[in-house]
């Protein structure tokens, strides 16, 4: 992604935080020099600067489980002669996808699109939201979206991910931009950021829980914001400054 994309992608979030949490203010448009912030928004009060990040839970092995699985997946669809659709997988981030399991997880995942399009409780978008009890140990959510004939024929196309809340995730992303803090605040005495799950990776999926809802996180950013690209949901963590 060239600079220019990703800084597109972040004014993107911040439209996002803005429309939710700060309807007076807008986002500046001149350049900023370094050291500075990814944004700054012009707000009633003044000029605030905005960091911006990506969760990225970086796990090899991890991702290299969920890539066989939906391979698998693909292949017991295609061969129970499920139509083409998207599929979202929402695994736990503990769920256990050894080379022993991952087979009967995408047979089950399989046979059970199959019994939705039988049982005529398929059309066109679909959220299974009772999970079944030999699924629920490694599965959170699965959501499928039905396209037509002209697609490529008997292809299941899946976008998945674990689904982390872990508060070490949030607390390690807000400690890598920590470091700095301290010389974007001698353009801007009050910073921001802004978390995202873009949930468009394997390394990326993460949502809000009562637990984070509840934890202080240390923080020497003024406030810090969590967005969750999936249900365009944001959160405020709750912060203790360092």
């Amino acid at each position: 992604m060239t600079r220019y994309a990703q800084y597109i992608r972040e004014r993107n979030f911040a439209s996002l935080l803005i429309d939710s949490h700060f309807p007076e203010s807008v986002l500046c448009n001149e350049r900023l020099a370094p050291p500075s912030p990814d944004l700054c928004l012009r707000t009633p009060g003044g000029i605030i600067g905005l960091e911006v990040t990506e969760i990225n839970v970086t796990d090899r092995s991890r991702e290299a489980s969920e890539h066989d699985t939906t391979k698998l997946i693909r292949h017991y669809a295609r061969e129970l002669g499920v139509p083409p659709m998207l599929l979202s997988v929402r695994y736990h981030h503990e769920a256990d996808l050894r080379r022993n399991h991952r087979n009967r997880l995408a047979k089950s995942i399989a046979s059970l699109l199959l019994e939705a399009i039988n049982n005529d409780n398929f059309a066109p978008e679909w959220n299974y939201a009772n999970i079944p009890r030999d699924l629920c140990a490694s599965v959170i959510g699965l959501h499928a979206m039905r396209f037509g004939s002209d697609w490529d024929k008997n292809t299941v196309k899946t976008m998945a991910g674990f689904v982390d809340h872990d508060i070490q995730v949030f607390q390690h992303a807000i400690d890598k931009k920590q470091e700095k803090l301290a010389g974007y605040r001698k353009q801007f005495p009050v910073c921001y950021l802004l978390l995202v799950a873009t949930w468009d990776s394997a390394s990326s999926f993460a949502e809000w829980t009562l637990a984070l809802d509840s934890h202080a996180f240390t923080s020497s950013f003024d406030r810090v914001f969590f967005l969750d690209m999936s249900a365009k949901a944001i959160s405020e963590l709750q912060v203790r400054m360092q």
